[in-house]
Formats: C-alpha cells, sequence, structure tokens
C-alpha cells in the first residue's frame, strides 16, 4: 500500500513535460502563414488559386505577427509590410487582368485590399 501511494505521489508531483514556449508557439504560427502567402500567391498567379486566399493568407500572416505582441516600430514595420504585400498584389492582378488571365473582379478587390491596408497602416493597428 505504501508502495502504491510512493508511486501515485510520483506521477502526480512529476512536471508535465515541456512544450514549446510561447514564443515558440506564435513563431511556428507566423511561420506557417507567411509560407501558405507565399504558396497562395504562386498559386494565385499560376490560376489555381483565388484572390481571396491571397489576401486572407496576408492578413492571417500580420495577425500573427501581431501575436507577438507587437507595438511601436515593429508594428509599424508589420503594418508596412503588409501594405507592400497587397500593393505587389494590386500590380500582379492588374497585370492579370491585362492578360485575360484573371477577371476584371479581381482588381477591384485588389483596389479594396490596398485601401484597407492603408487603412490599418494609418491607424496604426
Amino acid at each position: 500500500m505504501r508502495i502504491l501511494a510512493l508511486v501515485l505521489a510520483l506521477v502526480i508531483a512529476a512536471p508535465a513535460s515541456a512544450g514549446p514556449s510561447q514564443a515558440d508557439l506564435v513563431k511556428n504560427r507566423t511561420d506557417a502563414a507567411a509560407k501558405v502567402y507565399t504558396t497562395a500567391l504562386a498559386r494565385y498567379k499560376a490560376g489555381t488559386a483565388t484572390l481571396d486566399q491571397v489576401f486572407t493568407w496576408s492578413a492571417n500572416w500580420l495577425r500573427a505577427l501581431r501575436e507577438a505582441p507587437l507595438k511601436g516600430a515593429k508594428l509599424k514595420t508589420a503594418l508596412a509590410d503588409h501594405l507592400a504585400r497587397m500593393k505587389d498584389l494590386q500590380t500582379s492582378v492588374a497585370d492579370m487582368v491585362k492578360a485575360g488571365a484573371a477577371p476584371t473582379i479581381d482588381a477591384d478587390a485588389a483596389s479594396y485590399y490596398v485601401a484597407e491596408a492603408e487603412l490599418w497602416a494609418a491607424r496604426g493597428k
């Protein structure tokens, strides 16, 4: 009986295996979002993904970065990077629409995404 009590005490008192830190989890999430964004952008240019998927993954990347949490210059940089991605996307979309590889609604949507990113950058959030 004492042995059973001792074993139970050791099991209960044993520390749980240490998992990844919150910083590691944030980094993993950020890296995953960046990877999916890059893939979505390449797939969009190849005609196998939607514009919304590209935007969504750029926004997910920004949200993942904000989990750090970001403040001050780092936040402004993250917001500026998202804006730059949306402007680059808008340029790609315009080229694709001209070539007949994307519908004109994508150009309108890209303009919306740029305007939204500009607003987020201006607000700093």
